[in-house]
C-alpha cells in the first residue's frame, strides 16, 4: 500500500474511488460530489498562505518576515529574526493505493486554528482494512503541524461504523444539522482536539512523501 499526497494529475483515481463510494451526480446521487468540484479541491491541494510576522518595536525598522521565516531585508529585533511565518490556511488530499489502483481518500481544509475533514471515503472492497483511520491520523497530524487546534467533521446519525472510527479518534458531538444532507436526514457536527497530534512523526504524507504501509 501506497498513501501520498494527491494532485490534479490524480483526478481520474480520484473519482474512481468517488463512484465506487457515493455513485455519480448524473445518476441522481446527492452525496456524489463532480469532478468539477474535486478538479478544484486538486487544484488548491497543497496551496498555502502564510501569517507574516512584523516586528512592532517602534524603535525597529518594520521587519517581515517571509513564507520560508527568513527576513525581507529590513533590520529588527532578534525575537521578530525567529519567529518563523506560520501557514493559516492549507488544503490536503491524500490517496491510498495498491497495485490494483486507488483505495481510499481523503479530503481536508485548514484555516487559521481549525481543520475540516470534507470527505474520506473507502471502496467498499477494501474496507476494514484500517485505510480509513491511517487518513485521519495523517490528516490530523499534518494540521496540527500547521497550527490548528481543533478538527471538525459532519456525519450521518445512522453511519455506525464512522462514528465509531471518529470516537476512538478523540472526536465528540457538538452539535446536531438539521436536513443537512436533504429533507430529514441531519448530520451529527463531531470535533476533536489537535493538541496532541503535533509531535506524531508517522504523518508525514502531507509533505509530498509517499509512505508505504
Amino acid at each position: 500500500m501506497t498513501l501520498r499526497q494527491a494532485g490534479p494529475e490524480d483526478l481520474d483515481q480520484v473519482m474512481a474511488v468517488e463512484r465506487a463510494c457515493f455513485g455519480t451526480r448524473e445518476a441522481g446521487d446527492r452525496q456524489a460530489w463532480s469532478r468539477a468540484a474535486w478538479r478544484s479541491e486538486l487544484q488548491s491541494n497543497d496551496r498555502v498562505h502564510h501569517r507574516v510576522a512584523v516586528d512592532t518595536d517602534p524603535e525597529a525598522s518594520g521587519t517581515v518576515s517571509g513564507p520560508s521565516g527568513t527576513d525581507s531585508g529590513a533590520v529588527g529585533t532578534d525575537s521578530a529574526r525567529q519567529e518563523a511565518a506560520t501557514p493559516t490556511t492549507g488544503r490536503l488530499v491524500l490517496i491510498e493505493e495498491d497495485r490494483t489502483g486507488p483505495r481510499a481518500v481523503a479530503d481536508f481544509s485548514h484555516v487559521i486554528d481549525s481543520c475540516d475533514l470534507d470527505r474520506i471515503m473507502v471502496v467498499p472492497a477494501a474496507r476494514g482494512a484500517g485505510m480509513a483511520g491511517r487518513l485521519l491520523r495523517h490528516g490530523m497530524g499534518w494540521a496540527a503541524r500547521r497550527g490548528a487546534r481543533q478538527i471538525l467533521l459532519e456525519v450521518r446519525p445512522d453511519n455506525l461504523a464512522a462514528l465509531a472510527l471518529y470516537r476512538s479518534h478523540g472526536f465528540d458531538q457538538i452539535a446536531r444539522r438539521n436536513h443537512y444532507y436533504g429533507t430529514g436526514e441531519d448530520a451529527l457536527v463531531m470535533s476533536a482536539s489537535l493538541e496532541s497530534c503535533a509531535d506524531d512523526t508517522t504523518s508525514t504524507a502531507g509533505s509530498n512523501e509517499e509512505r508505504h504501509v
